[in-house]
């Protein structure tokens, strides 16, 4: 479950893409359920719904019926589960589908037959004290709380939804998108909680921009904040904070105002690793925000939320203010020269406009003197080389030879990480370029994907990120290369 959306496109793509199955038992419709209950991990619905609307055997395959209604239960979509599991007598099978038919008498308001399928599950031995206990709390109007989540299966995700059940969790607890998209949606729990829950829960696409958006409308603060929201951001925990900023966004009307409530909301989203859905959450009102010269100090924070939302029309506006008035406000140069990197790699320079003003060289003077500079630049270069565009060894030769391990700041609070240790397997290193080179696309996004796993850009080594966008341009795959590089420098503070 990566908070990267580059890498969750790419996901999309390839489990969407009509392919040749592996060898083996596919008969079963194992391999088409994989790919369903993937895209049903990722939260993509509509991919869900593409992909069911097209399978063969949808609605006489058991596997496949199964997949199905799992995934509805995964989504909180009980009427169709349910239907599902009413079908053809199916309720009495199999343990699994005698669960749901319980489950769906609990939420119909038969208690009298879930109350007897129950008796009869624990006389046949089976042992799912989660399920019992949260369609018991169900049944007596009850609120129940888990200490234990050992046992979550798609079902009993499901019935956490429904049952609005509280977890009295360890903090240091995983979590799985599913279950943080469950507490998200239960209205009895705390807000903060809540709000930290959609954070992470749509960071993987699990939850819905839209969702997330709703959920920091529906938070109430004090008088006093809500007088004061700047001022009070410091004592409210991230979430919280970030809530707030969107209601001070949303309702104000002075264009500096919102680009500074904007820019808090992303600052402390970078340190806490959602900066990619702050940025797609606040990226309505900073489109918003004209790019005047009286707000050149916010133009390269646009700039960055805009390109890693996509939207390259929206951060072209605040490119062409800066290079407008770069000869005639060193803040204007400085903030365009900060931008190179982020210029270059979307390929917003390909028809030269900006001229000298964005170079390697002008970032490299601009940069010299911040903390990190050596760091940030070796993976500047690795990205640029990785699309192709190849960096002169005098430059590589200025940077010396450092001594020591890679050690890049993520922004992410406590991880900044020796990246030696993320480098990949050398086999999956080397066939993931060979599968480039036989222009084998699908099994190149395949290693790619693998390549850079759950840690996604933000921890990899720039040689790894570098490797992973080159096979990506290789196959002809260069937007998707551009958008992971872009992700990968912006992580990694360019």
């Amino acid at each position: 479950h990566t908070t990267s959306p580059a890498m969750r496109e790419l996901m999309r793509r390839i489990f969407l893409t009509q392919a040749v199955p592996p060898e083996g038992n596919v008969e079963d419709g194992g391999f088409i359920a994989s790919r369903l209950e993937l895209l049903a991990g990722m939260g993509n619905v509509e991919a869900v719904r593409e992909l069911l609307a097209v399978t063969p055997g949808r609605g006489t395959n058991e596997r496949l019926i199964r997949t199905e209604t799992d995934i509805h239960l995964l989504l909180g979509d009980f009427i169709h589960a349910c239907a599902l599991a009413g079908g053809t007598d199916r309720g009495t099978t199999t343990e699994y589908w005698q669960k749901v038919t319980i489950f769906c008498e609990v939420l119909s308001g038969a208690h009298a037959k879930a109350q007897l399928g129950l008796s009869l599950l624990r006389e046949i031995g089976v042992e799912d004290s989660m399920y019992f206990l949260m369609l018991e709390s169900m049944m007596a109007s009850e609120v129940p709380i888990i200490e234990d989540m050992s046992s979550m299966s798609p079902l009993n995700i499901g019935i956490l939804r429904a049952s609005r059940t509280r977890l009295n969790l360890d903090a240091e607890t995983p979590l799985s998108p599913a279950i943080l998209a469950a507490i998200a949606g239960n209205p009895d729990l705390e807000m903060s909680e809540r709000l930290v829950a959609a954070e992470r829960a749509a960071s993987t696409g699990v939850l819905s921009t839209e969702d997330l958006r709703a959920l920091y409308d529906s938070a109430s603060f004090d008088a006093e904040t809500i007088a004061n929201p700047l001022s009070a951001v410091d004592s409210l925990a991230g979430a919280d904070a970030r809530a707030l900023l969107y209601q001070v966004v949303s309702s104000q009307t002075v264009d500096g105002a919102k680009a500074e409530a904007a820019l808090l909301a992303l600052e402390t989203a970078q340190s806490a690793d959602l900066y990619a859905i702050t940025a797609q959450v606040f990226s309505g009102v900073i489109k918003q925000v004209p790019p005047r010269t009286d707000l050149i100090w916010f133009a390269s924070h646009a700039v960055r939320a805009l390109v890693i939302v996509g939207d390259i029309e929206a951060a072209t506006g605040w490119l062409d203010m800066l290079r407008v008035n770069a000869t005639l406000s060193d803040e204007a140069a400085r903030s365009l020269a900060l931008l190179v990197p982020v210029v270059q790699l979307t390929g917003l320079d390909d028809d030269h406009l900006f001229g000298p003003m964005v170079s390697v060289d002008v970032w490299r003077e601009a940069q010299k003197n911040m903390p990190d500079s050596r760091d940030r630049a070796i993976l500047y270069y690795s990205l640029l080389e990785g699309l192709g565009h190849p960096v002169n060894p005098a430059v590589w030769d200025d940077l010396g030879y450092g001594g020591d391990a890679i050690m890049i700041d993520s922004g992410v609070d406590g991880q900044a990480a020796d990246l030696a240790l993320n480098l990949p397997d050398p086999v999956l290193w080397h066939r993931l370029f060979g599968a480039a080179r036989s222009g084998i696309t699908g099994e190149t996004v395949l290693l790619a994907l693998a390549t850079l796993g759950e840690q996604g850009t933000a921890k990899s080594h720039p040689l790894t990120i570098s490797r992973v966008v080159q096979s990506l341009a290789v196959v002809g795959l260069e937007a998707e290369a551009r958008a992971l590089a872009v992700e990968a420098a912006l992580a990694g503070g360019l």
